[in-house]
């Protein structure tokens, strides 16, 4: 928008059996939302963080392999971000 906002209206999402169920958690020391998503060969883990009206998602998707490397860049960005 033009007076740099974001507009979502209300809505709706049926994600299938493939998402956990949502809960309040805190993860690299932040008090976030989170939920899991299982896909074919990997898995996505969301964490959104709150403050005021603004939140903002942080998706990190892996393997199995490769779930130590991105958890730990996860925590990084997670731990680091500034919601303004």
């Amino acid at each position: 928008m033009k007076d740099r906002k974001a507009l979502q209206g209300a809505t709706s999402h049926y994600f299938g059996d493939k998402f956990s169920r949502a809960y309040d958690v805190t993860f690299a020391g932040r008090d976030v939302a989170y939920y899991r998503e299982d896909l074919p060969g990997a898995v996505s883990e969301w964490f959104v963080l709150h403050r005021g009206r603004y939140q903002v998602s942080v998706g990190c998707r892996y393997t199995a392999a490769g779930r130590p490397q991105v958890q730990r860049a996860c925590e990084q960005v997670v731990g680091t971000l500034a919601v303004r």
